[in-house]
């Protein structure tokens, strides 16, 4: 039974979930449990205990400079350089470019401001990659080799490609393709594919492909 007193903790050490009580403990075995995961307890509204799994809250970075930058430079961004684990924002107000000609990640990422860039370029012949876990959504400018003669650049996103704005992959002198690979593209803004004789672009989802704009 639920009452005032009642209390839930686990210990990751014996994957015990401990639940007590109105001077009754039960015990559970649980693996699986995440790091840093916690538990709530709640009246089920008949009486008895709900016990509810809170996930750790998740690291989060989000870009500081206004003029724009490199990715990959810790100091533009509050919480430090995005890793696969970090959901990261681009979005502080102003028209500028977030670079990126190297590897980089995130577990997810949001272009949350119309003035605001990001661009994947190649650079000394090797293209920049970055890899999204989850979901990434554009509503400023997402651009990958769009200058003349660059190619090779690779964008993959784990889950949903949301893109509001603009969104231009390739050139058309093209040295190498460069690809954009996501589970489902959800597209209302503007999205550009552009190649040449040598090498074209590529976009590729494995789900569905909404169309509400221009392709």
């Amino acid at each position: 039974a639920f009452d005032s007193t009642t209390t839930a903790s686990y210990d990751s050490a014996t994957s015990t979930l401990t639940v007590s009580g109105g001077g009754i403990t039960d015990l559970l075995t649980l693996t699986g449990i995440p790091a840093g995961a916690g538990f709530t307890v709640a009246n089920d509204g008949l009486g008895f205990t709900q016990v509810t799994l809170m996930p750790a809250a998740g690291a989060s970075t989000q870009w500081t400079n206004s003029t724009g930058g490199d990715w990959n430079t810790a100091s533009n961004w509050s919480g430090g350089v995005p890793t696969s684990a970090t959901d990261a924002v681009i979005g502080v107000p102003g028209g500028y470019t977030v670079s990126m000609t190297a590897a980089g990640a995130a577990n997810s990422l949001i272009v949350d401001h119309s003035g605001a860039n990001l661009s994947l370029v190649t650079s000394g012949g090797l293209g920049a990659d970055l890899a999204i876990q989850g979901d990434l959504t554009n509503r400023g400018g997402l651009y990958l080799d769009t200058g003349a003669g660059l190619g090779g650049s690779n964008l993959s996103i784990g889950g949903t490609l949301t893109t509001a704005n603009y969104l231009q992959i390739g050139n058309g002198t093209a040295a190498a393709g460069t690809s954009v690979s996501a589970g489902a593209l959800a597209n209302s803004g503007t999205l550009y594919l552009f190649g040449g004789s040598t090498a074209g672009p590529s976009l590729t989802t494995t789900a569905d492909f909404s169309n509400l704009a221009n392709v």
